[in-house]
């Protein structure tokens, strides 16, 4: 299940953006790619022991995506 709905992402342009069908505006982006931001980081605090992150952070942050940390 997506952590964010259809419901949640219209909440947020509604709030920032002026209306839910003003999906292109600064305000509305930021907010939306500040809640992916902060979901991320509770999820990697409450789960410290992910592999990718792990081995991310040994390989210097020089991976561009989990595929590359296979090579």
């Amino acid at each position: 299940m997506p952590y964010l709905t259809i419901e949640k992402k219209t909440k947020i342009f509604t709030d920032f953006g002026g209306k839910a069908t003003n999906t292109g505006s600064i305000e509305g982006q930021i907010a939306l790619l500040t809640e992916q931001i902060n979901h991320i980081s509770d999820h990697l605090k409450t789960n410290k022991k992910i592999f990718f992150t792990k081995r991310f952070n040994e390989n210097g942050g020089t991976a561009q995506t989990p595929v590359d940390l296979l090579k």
